[in-house]
């Protein structure tokens, strides 16, 4: 079970420079000045608890999925699912909802969830033996969830990271990346308009020409028009890790350039969608080690701002952000990261300006290995940060 951290609010501001990197505008941020900071929660999961993820649906409820070891030495275990209870900082008793056990998977390949606009829970992760891309979804007392079921079996080829899930309204959308060959991979979706009982056809979505990163973790998350948004990395010529941003509504689809990264080695990189309480979406991602986030626009091409510069010249990794109904923006991440080991975790708040907001010290605060950091904002307008 999480338990809590205290935490500390100060004041700063944000000064911005630009320099020109891969031919895109960064935007570098350093303290001066800022408002008081609100409230963040910060529990440390249990040992035998990891790869949390953290979802405020629309009616003010705090959603956590994550893994639990049961065993020790070959890591095998189960997914589960609680609430987080604001009023007393406490949490629900917790609900198993894998019915067949796996072994915990790599970073890149951690549970996703959403919540339709009834409030049901659905969720999707990588089964194994065989691998395959496994859907379950709760009812609406959010009591039992349903019968664990393998979806895709037209595509499943180079399953290596967790597919994504979204819903908007009655519909549920699942999407994944597929191919051997990370030049030709790309992403494919399929859909239910019924809540999850039924779907469709597997269809690719992405642009096949750009290649996929098969070691990388991508995101995804709906408009509140009801356009598909798909952030991942693409893979070209064995050295170009680009962040992508697919959109699709009405069977028009476009791809549109985030970042460029030149690299010749996988990134095992993942990142992140967030939207606020006005429909406005932001990406956070990583690239070269360092954590970046841009507002969403396809219009425009992203200006990237770099979050923070890290402490020492070590990596950071697997962004994750929150927004409150303020506009206050949490971004969280793990710095110092071994291929196993979860680094430190890291934390910078933005106000509503993106100036930033002294943020809680968090030394010593380490994710345990295979697992990453999780973020929520509550419905009092604090935050909630688990590792």
């Amino acid at each position: 079970m999480p338990t809590r951290n205290a935490t500390k609010k100060t004041i700063a501001l944000l000064v911005f420079t630009v320099v020109a990197v891969f031919s895109v505008q960064y935007i570098m941020a350093s303290d001066v000045y800022a408002s008081s900071a609100p409230k963040v929660i910060i529990q440390a999961m249990a040992e035998d608890e990891i790869q949390p993820e953290l979802l405020l649906d629309k009616q003010g409820r705090v959603h956590l999925l994550y893994f639990k070891i049961a065993d020790s030495k070959s890591r095998m275990g189960h997914l589960f699912y609680k609430q987080y209870l604001p009023d007393t900082e406490a949490w629900s008793e917790a609900i198993q909802i894998s019915q067949k056990s796996y072994r915990q998977p790599d970073v890149i390949a951690t549970a996703k969830l959403a919540v339709d606009d009834l409030g049901q829970v659905h969720v999707t992760w990588l089964g194994q033996n065989p691998t395959a891309y496994m859907y379950s979804r709760s009812d609406a007392e959010l009591e039992n969830f349903s019968a664990e079921r393998s979806l895709v079996t037209e595509y499943p080829e180079g399953a290596e990271a967790s597919a994504v899930i979204s819903a908007h309204k009655n519909t549920i959308t699942m999407s994944w990346m597929a191919g051997w060959d990370e030049s030709l991979r790309t992403v494919y979706s399929m859909s239910s308009n019924d809540y999850g009982k039924t779907f469709g056809e597997e269809t690719m979505i992405g642009d096949q020409s750009i290649g996929g990163c098969a070691c990388c973790g991508y995101a995804s998350e709906y408009t509140q028009q009801g356009e598909l948004l798909v952030a991942y990395r693409s893979a070209q010529n064995g050295t170009e890790r680009d962040m992508q941003l697919l959109s699709l509504i009405d069977d028009q689809k476009q791809t549109q350039l985030v970042d460029k990264w030149q690299y010749s080695s996988c990134p095992v990189s993942t990142n992140d969608l967030t939207q606020d309480n006005q429909g406005n979406l932001w990406i956070t991602w990583e690239t070269a080690g360092k954590i970046y986030t841009s507002p969403i626009n396809p219009d425009k091409q992203a200006k990237p701002v770099l979050i923070k510069e890290p402490e020492q010249a070590i990596r950071q990794k697997h962004p994750t952000m929150a927004i409150n109904h303020s506009g206050v923006k949490l971004i969280a991440w793990s710095e110092g990261n071994g291929y196993f080991s979860g680094g430190e975790l890291k934390l910078q708040m933005l106000d509503p300006d993106s100036k930033t907001l002294e943020s809680p010290s968090t030394k010593g605060m380490n994710p345990a290995q295979f697992s990453r950091v999780a973020a929520s904002a509550l419905p009092n307008d604090s935050f909630l940060v688990l590792y």
